[in-house]
C-alpha cells in the first residue's frame, strides 16, 4: 500500500501530485507526505510492511522505499538509507563502497531520495517494482514515479497511445520492457542506480549506473544435488527474513509452491493460511490437509458470484494496461486474507519463472513409450519475433502487427544472450517484468503488505545460474523442496495427484489414477452433473461467457474502443467484445483496454480541473 510520485516541472503543486499519486486508492488512500523542492514536487505514500517507517524528511530532503526491501538479512532503517542515498549522489563515480551497499539490496523495492538538486532513484535487481519515467519532446524526464498513468498524466497533458505496445498487450498481456501503453512514458533499467540533475526545470538529465546483472547459466561443472542444497538453504533463508510480524498469513493452493513457504516459516511464528476458491474443490480439500499436516488454522475464501466483474475496475486503476488485472484475483478478498490482525502475507507466485521449465517454448517434451519411460527434452525452432497470437494477427491492423514484430524484433536484438540454454526462457525473464503475472504482486501489494520469496536476490541468482537441464522434469526445486517440506511430503500436489519425492513408477501409477478421477468426472458431466473447477482461480470462460455483469461492463466502456477501429483493430471492438468466438483472454484483455481508457481520461480531466482552479 505504497507508491510515489515526482513531477520535475513547476507548474504542478504538490497538492495536484498527491492528489494524482492517490487517485487509484479512492476513499481508502493510505498515509503520505509531499514535499516542494525548486524542481518540482514529490509525494510518497509510507509502507506498511515496515509500519510505516519508509520514510524520512529533512528540511532540504527526502528518501523513502517502497514494496519489500531488505538490507542484507534485515530490514533496513530509514535513517540508514539516507545516509547511504546521501553519499551516493555526492559521488562522482560509483565507488566500492556504493557497490557495498548495493549488494546488500534484496527484495523487491523501488527506492527513491530527493534533494535541492535533484532525484535519486534505486531499482530492483529485476524490475519486479518498476519506477517509470515520462519524457518531453526535448527527451528529457519530466515526472516519474511507480504508477505509470499517474506519471504519464503529470508528464504530458494528452493521452498518446503507443499502438505496439497496445498490440503487445492484447498479444500477450503486457507490452515489452522498456516500453508501456503510452507513447512517451518508459521503464527505468532494472537492477540500476540513476540520478537526475535537475538544472533547470522542466526537464532532467539521467546518469545511470548498473549495479547488478543475471549471472551466468553453470555448464557441464555443475552438480544438481549441490545445487539442490543451495536452493534449500536459500529457499528456508527467504522464507525467514520474510516471517515477520506479529501474524502471517500464507496464500495456500494445493501445488507446492505455497507449501514450501508454508513448511520453512519456524514453528514459532503465529500463522494462518487461506485458500481461493468458488467452492470445496480438490485444491481447497489439499490446501486444508496441507494446513492441518503443519498445524496451521485454514481459511477458505469463498468468492461471490460476480467476483470478477464486481473487481474489474478496482484491479485495473491499480494495473493500468501494463500487466493483466485477472492475476491479482485476492483483491477482493483482501479482508478475509488479513483478519486476526494479519501483518504480513506471503505468495507463492514467481517459482515457475526461474526454477522450472516453464518459460522455455523452444524446448519441446517428447514422451517416450506412451509415457512409460521417462520423457526427453529436444530443442525445437522457436520464432520470438514472430511470436504473434492468431487474435492479434487476424483482428489487428496489419501496420500494427508489422510495428509489434519490429519491436519485438529490436528487444530480441537488445536483450538476447546466445550463452544461454534456452533464449525464450531468458528473455521472458530477463526483465522479470515481461511477464503478465505480475500483477499479482504490482496490484496486491497495494492493498495489502504483501512479500515475495521466489523473487529474493539469492534465489533469482540462484535460478540464473542453474542449468537448464537441471530444470527439466522439475528436477532443481524438486529436490531443493524435499528437506523443507518434512511431513508434508505425504501429500498430493493437487495439481497432478503425486507425491513430492516420488520415484517415476510410483508418479506413473499416481498419475494414472488422477487420470482415471478426471474420466469419471467428465462422464458425470455428460450426465448432466455439473464439473467443478478442481483449482483456485476462477472458470473464466464461463464468467466471460455467462456473466450478466461483465456483459453491461462491455456495453457501458465498450464505446471507449470506438476511435481505435481501423486504426488498431481492422473490426469494430464492440463487436469484438460481443462476440462468443472471441478467447475470454483476448475479450478480457480488450476489456481492460476499454475500461483503462475511461481510467486515464479521469486522471487527465482531474488534473487540468486541478491546475485551472
Amino acid at each position: 500500500m505504497s507508491d510515489f510520485l515526482a513531477s520535475l516541472a513547476r507548474g504542478i503543486s504538490r497538492e495536484d501530485v498527491q492528489k494524482t499519486l492517490t487517485r487509484p486508492y479512492g476513499a481508502g488512500a493510505p498515509d503520505g507526505e509531499s514535499f516542494t523542492f525548486p524542481w518540482g514536487a514529490l509525494a510518497v505514500l509510507r509502507e506498511p510492511l515496515v509500519g510505516g517507517r519508509s520514510l524520512v524528511a529533512r528540511a532540504d530532503a527526502a528518501c523513502a522505499w517502497v514494496g519489500d526491501l531488505f538490507l542484507g538479512d534485515g530490514e533496513p532503517s530509514p535513517e540508514e538509507m539516507a545516509g547511504h542515498m546521501d553519499r551516493l549522489r555526492r559521488m562522482d563515480q560509483v565507488g566500492p563502497a556504493a557497490e557495498e551497499f548495493f549488494a546488500r539490496l534484496n527484495g523487491s523495492f523501488a527506492i527513491i531520495s530527493a534533494d535541492e538538486e535533484g532525484v535519486s532513484i534505486i531499482t530492483d535487481p529485476l524490475n519486479s517494482l518498476p519506477v517509470y519515467f515520462a519524457l518531453d519532446d526535448a527527451g528529457k524526464v519530466t515526472a516519474l514515479g511507480t504508477h505509470p498513468d499517474a506519471v504519464a498524466c503529470l508528464g504530458k497533458p494528452v493521452l498518446s497511445l503507443d499502438l505496439a505496445s497496445v498490440g503487445e498487450f492484447l498479444n500477450r498481456g503486457t507490452p515489452l520492457f522498456p516500453h508501456t501503453i503510452q507513447t512517451h512514458v518508459k521503464e527505468f533499467d532494472p537492477g540500476s542506480f540513476h540520478r537526475l540533475m535537475v538544472a533547470s526545470p522542466p526537464g532532467a538529465e539521467v546518469r545511470s549506473h548498473r549495479y547488478w546483472f543475471p549471472p551466468p547459466e553453470g555448464q557441464n561443472g555443475c552438480d544438481v544435488e549441490l545445487l539442490a542444497k543451495e536452493l534449500t538453504a536459500a529457499l528456508l533463508a527467504a522464507i525467514h527474513r520474510r516471517s515477520r510480524g506479529r501474524k502471517v498469513a500464507v496464500k495456500l493452493s494445493g501445488g507446492l509452491d505455497s507449501r514450501v513457504l508454508l513448511a520453512g516459516i519456524p514453528s514459532s511464528v503465529d500463522c494462518v493460511t487461506v485458500t481461493f476458491c468458488d467452492e470445496i474443490n480438490r485444491e481447497a480439500l489439499t490446501a486444508r490437509k496441507v494446513a492441518q499436516t503443519y498445524q496451521r488454522p485454514w481459511y477458505p475464501l469463498f468468492r461471490e458470484e460476480e467476483y470478477v466483474a464486481n473487481n474489474f475496475l478496482r484491479a485495473v486503476r491499480f494495473s493500468g494496461c501494463e500487466h493483466e488485472w485477472v492475476h491479482a484475483h485476492g483483491i477482493g478478498l483482501v479482508e478475509g486474507m488479513m483478519r486476526d490482525n494479519v501483518t504480513c502475507v506471503l505468495d507463492g507466485q514467481w517459482s515457475n519463472a526461474f526454477l522450472r521449465l516453464y518459460f522455455a517454448a523452444d524446448f519441446a517434451r517428447i514422451n517416450r513409450f506412451g509415457g512409460l519411460l521417462p520423457a526427453r527434452y529436444e530443442k525445437v525452432a522457436f520464432d520470438y519475433p514472430g511470436n504473434i497470437g492468431c487474435f492479434c494477427t487476424q483482428h489487428l491492423a496489419g501496420g500494427v502487427v508489422e510495428q509489434m514484430k519490429s519491436r519485438r524484433q529490436e528487444f530480441y536484438d537488445r536483450h538476447g544472450d546466445p550463452t544461454r540454454t534456452s533464449m525464450s526462457e531468458w528473455l521472458d525473464n530477463y526483465p522479470v517484468s515481461q511477464e503478465a503475472p505480475l500483477s499479482t504482486w504490482l496490484v496486491e501489494r497495494r492493498l495489502m503488505p504483501l512479500r515475495m520469496a521466489y523473487l529474493d536476490r539469492q534465489v533469482v541468482e540462484l535460478g540464473y545460474r542453474c542449468p537448464l537441464r537441471f530444470k527439466l522434469a522439475n528436477s532443481l526445486f524438486a529436490r531443493a523442496a524435499l528437506p523443507i517440506l518434512g511431513s508434508g511430503r505425504r501429500i498430493p500436489d493437487a495439481n497432478n495427484g503425486v507425491r513430492p519425492g516420488s520415484s517415476h513408477v510410483a508418479r506413473l501409477a499416481q498419475r494414472a489414477v488422477r487420470k482415471m478421477q478426471d474420466r469419471a468426472a467428465g462422464a458425470l458431466e455428460l450426465l448432466g452433473h455439473k464439473r467443478k473447477i478442481q483449482h483456485s482461480w476462477h472458470d473464466y470462460e464461463a464468467y466471460w461467457h455467462e456473466s450478466k455483469k461483465l456483459a453491461q461492463l462491455v456495453e457501458d466502456y465498450g464505446p471507449n474502443l470506438d476511435p481505435l477501429d481501423g486504426v488498431l483493430l481492422k473490426v469494430g471492438g464492440r463487436d469484438l467484445l460481443r462476440r462468443k468466438d472471441t478467447p475470454w483472454v483476448c475479450g478480457f484483455r480488450l476489456l481492460q483496454l476499454a475500461v483503462w481508457l475511461s481510467i486515464i481520461r479521469e486522471y487527465h480531466q482531474s488534473l487540468q480541473a486541478s491546475s485551472s482552479a
